[in-house]
């Protein structure tokens, strides 16, 4: 989480924008997915080479930009981050324990597509590209065109805490996907009138 607001903070810097917790966070998701991706597509090299030279430049990148200073986090701001965080958790419960044993039977209650996100993820995780991977239905086809970028953090966290796919995509992507739509919910209706009418969004 540090990673993703000290890279939104970056960007909100250099654009001269006004800074704040959720705009600052949803921007460094934003940067850190779409980096990560860029990274998977043109370079075979191990991921952990990238997540060192983000650490390096999260740390080194705010030295060389002008200090902004970040509003600090108002009530109304805190309220819509645990709003945010009890409606994710509220919408996310079938994941909780996504898959039971019955009767000598494995049940996953979480739709099917939850496999498909997974082996998304899974490929992702060695130091091929995923232009040199190409499709995982169709050997030899190139990779299919999808939303590779919002795979880019819970494939970071399957890669750092050695977490199968499937757990990662249940149990991270899923719920914080959630969250970070209530938290854009926020920072846009704050951006455009208020954090009252944020929260109400």
């Amino acid at each position: 989480p540090w990673i993703l607001l000290r890279a939104g903070s970056i960007v909100t810097a250099a654009l001269r924008f006004p800074s704040f917790f959720a705009l600052d966070f949803l921007l460094g998701v934003t940067v850190i997915s779409v980096g990560v991706m860029t990274w998977m597509f043109f370079v075979p090299v191990s991921l952990w080479v990238l997540l060192i030279v983000l650490l390096v430049a999260v740390t080194t990148i705010p030295k060389l930009l002008p200090h902004q200073r970040r509003d600090p986090l108002s009530a109304l701001g805190l309220l819509s981050v645990i709003v945010s965080l009890v409606a994710a958790t509220g919408w996310s419960q079938d994941l909780i324990l996504p898959a039971s044993s019955v009767n000598g039977s494995v049940i996953f209650k979480p739709w099917t597509d939850f496999f498909i996100h997974a082996t998304l993820v899974a490929r992702s995780l060695g130091s091929e590209t995923l232009s040199q991977v190409g499709n995982y239905e169709w050997k030899g086809f190139p990779a299919i065109f999808y939303h590779y970028a919002s795979y880019s953090i819970p494939i970071c966290l399957a890669k750092v805490g050695s977490l199968s796919a499937y757990d990662t995509v249940v149990g991270f992507w899923a719920p914080f996907g959630s969250f970070l739509t209530g938290l854009a919910s926020y920072a846009v209706g704050r951006a455009f009138w208020s954090q009252g009418a944020g929260l109400a969004a």
